[in-house]
C-alpha cells in the first residue's frame, strides 16, 4: 500500500470513528431522559413582547395581524405618524390600547400596542417633550412592571 493510499485510508477511518463516537454520544444524550429538543424557558404568567422597526405603519396593519398573534405587547419604532392619522384607523384586532408619539408624517414616532388581557397605562410623568419615548406601566399583583420604549432617533 502506498503512503498516499494509507494516509487516505487512515482519514476515512478516523472520520468513521468521529462519526461513530457522535452518534453513540447523541444515543446516550437522548436515552437519558431529560433532554429537550427545542429548550427554553417554561415560565407561567410571562409577556411575550415584539419590537419590530416598521418604516410606517400606515400602510402594513393587514399585514401584521398574521405576524403579531402570538404576542402580548407590539412595539413599533419608526410608524412615520403624525397627528392627522387617528387611533381609530391603526386598530389591531385583539389589542385595546395603542400608545403613540408621533414625529411626522416622514420620519420617527414609536407606538404600543397592548393585548386585551393587559390592563396599561402611560406614564406621562416620565417623557420627555423632546424625545421619542414611551413610558407603559402594567400593574402587577405586588409590584408593577415599567417599559419604555425609545426611538432610535433623538
Amino acid at each position: 500500500m502506498t503512503l498516499k493510499r494509507q494516509v487516505r485510508f487512515l482519514t476515512v477511518l478516523s472520520i468513521s470513528l468521529n462519526l461513530l463516537v457522535q452518534f453513540f454520544m447523541f444515543s446516550f444524550i437522548l436515552l437519558s431522559g431529560d433532554i429537550e429538543t427545542n429548550p427554553g424557558p417554561c415560565v407561567e404568567n410571562s409577556l411575550d413582547i415584539v419590537h419590530i422597526n416598521i418604516r410606517s405603519i400606515r400602510n402594513k396593519i393587514d399585514s401584521l395581524l398574521y405576524l403579531v398573534q402570538d404576542f402580548d405587547i407590539l412595539c413599533f419604532t419608526e410608524t412615520h405618524l403624525d397627528t392627522n392619522i387617528s387611533n381609530d384607523s391603526l386598530c389591531i384586532e385583539g389589542y385595546n390600547s395603542c400608545f403613540r408619539k408621533d414625529r411626522n408624517s416622514y420620519g420617527g414616532g414609536v407606538m404600543i400596542y397592548i393585548a386585551n388581557a393587559i390592563r396599561a397605562g402611560r406614564r406621562y410623568d416620565l417623557e420627555p417633550n423632546n424625545a421619542e419615548i414611551l413610558w407603559i406601566e402594567i400593574p402587577q399583583s405586588t409590584s408593577s412592571l415599567l417599559m419604555c420604549i425609545p426611538s432610535t432617533k433623538f
